[in-house]
């Protein structure tokens, strides 16, 4: 699974509802703290984001396993500005190994990319073309994860899942000027990732809802996978409204089962 917890502290009901949902996997951003029921129950991994100055964020980013998991790290980069950025990046953008008994080990990337674009004076003077998207001048934290993960393209078989908030929805490029919402999901198609929720659904099923919002109304969630894992999709699909929305956090936790 996948949940924006919206800065959970230790005493959040966020806990209690994740451990109801007992996922093999979690992959949670916003994390303020854990409470021991989680910590004796899981393997865990944590990484900070930073802010758009480059401090760390008062909250972390969080990969919980029923089994083992190995140290986080960054993705990488032969091009040295795109590597530097990485490194700089590395608390939202991190790839680990996850291993479950019985199965494969799941390489996995952990994604947090802010809702505010890269200070252009960092990237202006660099040869940005296949990196920035074509329909939006700036560029994201997203558009690296893009930027390595099309250096090395993920194998149809690999047991390889990318994951967390992305921050962008093609709603968002709906009734208005489009910027590159829709562009860069096509790009990670291309790369031979499946959007789990979408695959399973069959249309855009939308996790958040924003502050100005009435309704859950766009998809800022996601959980990304190989054609091997994707072909063993058996659902995916997100936590009930009701239970989660107002009460535990402003965005649906995604959920998918895959067989083993």
């Amino acid at each position: 699974m996948s949940w924006n917890c919206r800065r959970a502290t230790a005493t959040s009901g966020v806990w209690n509802y994740l451990l109801a949902l007992a996922p093999d996997v979690a992959i949670l951003q916003e994390v303020s703290g854990l409470p021991e029921a989680i910590t004796s129950t899981f393997a865990v991994e944590t990484v900070r984001p930073i802010t758009k100055d480059g401090r760390g964020q008062r909250f972390s980013t969080i990969v919980l396993v029923r089994g083992g998991i190995s140290q986080a790290r960054p993705l990488t980069s032969g091009v040295p500005w795109i590597a530097t950025l990485l490194d700089r990046f590395a608390g939202n953008l991190s790839q680990m190994t996850v291993q479950i008994p019985g199965i494969p080990p799941i390489d996995l990337i952990a994604v947090y990319s802010p809702a505010w674009p890269i200070d252009r004076a960092i990237w202006a003077s660099e040869e940005s073309d296949g990196v920035k998207l074509e329909l939006n001048a700036d560029l994201w934290v997203a558009d690296l994860l893009h930027a390595a993960l099309k250096e090395r393209p993920p194998s149809a078989a690999e047991w390889l899942v990318v994951a967390g908030d992305l921050n962008l929805c093609e709603s968002f490029d709906w009734g208005r000027k489009p910027r590159g919402n829709l562009e860069y999901l096509t790009r990670l198609n291309a790369l031979g990732l499946t959007d789990a929720l979408r695959f399973s659904q069959g249309a855009l099923t939308p996790t958040f809802k924003g502050a100005r919002s009435a309704i859950v109304a766009n998809q800022l969630d996601y959980i990304f996978l190989t054609e091997t894992l994707s072909s063993r999709l058996r659902s995916c699909g997100v936590g009930a409204i009701a239970d989660v929305i107002g009460k535990l956090s402003d965005h649906l936790p995604v959920i998918a089962d895959i067989r083993d």
